[in-house]
């Protein structure tokens, strides 16, 4: 294998990786909503999309905002 195509091969693993990521917070983000706010799974992910939308903040920025402001309320 050359050297070319195992650097796009790591390249890809990691753009994979990343992607993987994103989904795991963005789906506990999306729990946090429904039980929050007493909604399904599509219309939390429809109001994670608004506001990102709304705000410009790409999905994976707010899912780790509405992750982290859950768990400093639960700790209070």
């Amino acid at each position: 294998m050359n050297y070319r195509k195992q650097k796009s091969l790591k390249d890809e693993i990691k753009k994979l990786k990343e992607q993987l990521e994103d989904r795991k917070l963005i789906e506990k983000a999306k729990g946090i909503i429904m039980d929050q706010l007493g909604v399904t799974e599509k219309e939390a992910y429809r109001l994670l999309q608004k506001q990102s939308m709304d705000t410009g903040t790409p999905l994976r920025e707010l899912a780790k905002a509405i992750i982290l402001t859950h768990q400093l309320n639960s700790q209070v």
